[in-house]
């Protein structure tokens, strides 16, 4: 099924070191065989692995393979972890960004169903600053920070030649159809095309089907 090259030394290697040291934080369930190569859902084939062990088996078994359709599939899967808006991203920046994720309840369970006994227990994990008030030193320094320091656009008047244009382009422009009172044809309420035309006409609870 796998070529037998280093990757696939190293991936069933990341693979029984996670079954052995099951890992205390944020945890990621793992097909050991690809579902699309026909792996199941079994217990026995799926392992909690930490966010950057589940990104560095992806990578992996892209390399492990070399026959299709399997190999597209995997590089498929690879790429859904490897790009975030089409930035490539390290293991390390994956990790961080998964292991900031609010924790609940809910989506503990959703993560660990099925890995009951094989992994050590989350229960109360919260986010990084959850309830955990900013310490007297961070508020000094925080404060020293701002001091001086006012809003981008705080007490920025237009420049002139802004104001005048803007003058102009209010003299000029009439507003009038966006004032115009409209009636409904169904209802007979009246008022704003864009309301009318929202709320009424076709869309009016009136309307006679």
């Amino acid at each position: 099924m796998f070529l037998n090259n280093k990757y696939t030394k190293w991936y069933f290697a990341i693979v029984e070191s996670a079954k052995v040291n099951s890992h205390s934080g944020y945890i990621e369930k793992h097909h050991i065989i690809p579902r699309c190569m026909g792996g199941s859902d079994d217990n026995e084939n799926i392992v909690a692995l930490s966010a950057r062990q589940h990104f560095v088996c992806h990578l992996l078994l892209t390399k492990m393979v070399d026959q299709d359709p399997y190999l597209s599939k995997l590089k498929y899967a690879a790429i859904l972890l490897y790009t975030v808006h089409d930035q490539k991203i390290t293991s390390k920046m994956y990790e961080t960004l998964k292991s900031n994720i609010k924790q609940t309840p809910e989506w503990i369970n959703k993560r660990t169903k099925g890995l009951k006994g094989r992994v050590s227990p989350t229960k109360g994990t919260v986010a990084w600053n959850k309830g955990i008030p900013a310490s007297a030193e961070s508020k000094r320094k925080a404060s020293e920070s701002l001091k001086g320091k006012t809003p981008w656009n705080k007490g920025k008047a237009h420049p002139s030649e802004v104001k005048k244009r803007i003058s102009e382009t209010l003299k000029t422009k009439s507003f009038d159809h966006m004032r115009k009172k409209v009636k409904c044809e169904h209802c007979g309420k009246e008022s704003t095309q864009s309301a009318i035309t929202r709320y009424h006409n076709a869309n009016c609870k009136y309307r006679q089907s």
